[in-house]
């Protein structure tokens, strides 16, 4: 009796296991998108390492995703987008296009006379992409470096 309640206390955390082990190989191939930022200041030359602003899936909403993410240390709330873009000459092929911008709405990034963008065929070997703007604030020169990426396969 006890060797079969064993036996069925091992398979029930076999099965756990490898649930675990399958979620976690989801999550780690999801593409993913990042705000980072480090600062400058020129006299006398200090400057900080990279950090992480924010972190989140790249998931589109009809096609388009905005995000306005505050940035306490500077005082700024950075615009970020990523929309996906259907490309006129070929069915199959999409854009992506990511934007980074110190003002106005979210939504508007895309439109914005002082943003950064960048673009990029979006396909099956796409893996990375990224957008850099730099803005100063007192002594400060913050640089913003929002980035969306699709982790490679691992090779088994």
């Amino acid at each position: 009796m006890a060797k079969l309640i064993l036996m069925q206390i091992l398979k029930r955390c076999f099965f756990m296991s490898v649930v675990l082990c399958f979620v976690g190989s989801v999550h780690a191939q999801s593409e993913v998108c990042r705000l980072t930022t480090f600062w400058v200041e020129k006299n006398p030359f200090i400057s900080s390492s990279r950090e992480l602003v924010a972190e989140f899936p790249l998931a589109f909403e009809d096609r388009t995703m905005a995000k306005l993410i505050p940035h306490k240390e500077s005082g700024l709330d950075v615009s970020v987008g990523a929309e996906l873009v259907q490309e006129l000459d070929r069915r199959d092929a999409k854009l992506i296009r990511l934007g980074l911008a110190f003002s106005g709405q979210p939504e508007d990034v895309f439109n914005e006379t002082q943003a950064s963008e960048a673009t990029s065929i979006y396909d099956k070997n796409w893996r990375f992409l990224a957008v850099t703007k730099s803005i100063e604030r007192e002594k400060r020169v913050y640089t913003f470096s929002f980035s969306c990426e699709r982790p490679k396969a691992k090779k088994r």
